[in-house]
């Protein structure tokens, strides 16, 4: 069963049924990996991952980058193989994250993480926790100057600190990969670059 009462004002939260069956294109070395990132969400082929990563003693996390040119499908991607595997996507909305009042920026970021893990007590299947435009969040960290920048900082800290506990699926996606730190860069499992169609 899926829970469709499951509210966040922090996520915008997209059931598999109100995804439109869509074929994506991909040159060569994309869909192959694509295809694999898809084949792995599949629930049963997701347990078996798991199980593997905790045999290693690895984080049983599944966080996935995908980076590269805008329009070429990114975020159509994860809606797709959200699904094919029967789960949620909850997209967070980065400007609700944001505030001008000090702490609360903050407190917002810890509450996207406490409503995922609420949120994969509620579905079936485990949500996929989607940051679009994530170098917005996970931009690299700065000297401080001004107290804005000690908030941005302090976020780039609790950030890396949630991804290190974190325990299901997240998704990020960006055209500017250059502008993440390379701290977040080192804590994604997958990572896929999309580049400019070729021609056939």
């Amino acid at each position: 069963a899926i829970a469709t009462s499951y509210q966040s004002r922090l996520f915008d939260i997209i059931q598999p049924s109100q995804t439109t069956p869509e074929t994506l294109y991909f040159n060569g070395r994309e869909a192959a990996q694509l295809a694999l990132l898809q084949d792995a969400l599949q629930p049963q082929a997701l347990n078996h991952l798991q199980q593997a990563l905790r045999s290693a003693n690895h984080s049983p996390a599944i966080t996935v980058l995908l980076h590269g040119h805008p329009g070429t499908g990114k975020t159509a991607s994860v809606l797709q193989w959200a699904r094919q595997s029967e789960r949620a996507v909850l997209r967070v909305e980065i400007e609700q994250v944001r505030s001008k009042w000090l702490g609360e920026s903050e407190r917002n970021l810890r509450r996207i993480f406490d409503d995922y893990e609420s949120a994969c007590r509620e579905y079936a299947q485990l949500p996929i926790l989607l940051f679009n435009e994530a170098d917005a969040l996970f931009s690299k960290r700065i000297t401080v100057e001004r107290s804005v920048d000690q908030i941005h900082n302090n976020l780039q800290n609790l950030l890396l600190q949630a991804l290190e506990d974190f325990q299901g699926i997240l998704v990020a996606t960006t055209n500017l990969a250059r502008q993440m730190d390379a701290a977040f860069d080192r804590r994604f499992l997958y990572k896929v670059e999309f580049n400019r169609p070729e021609k056939q």
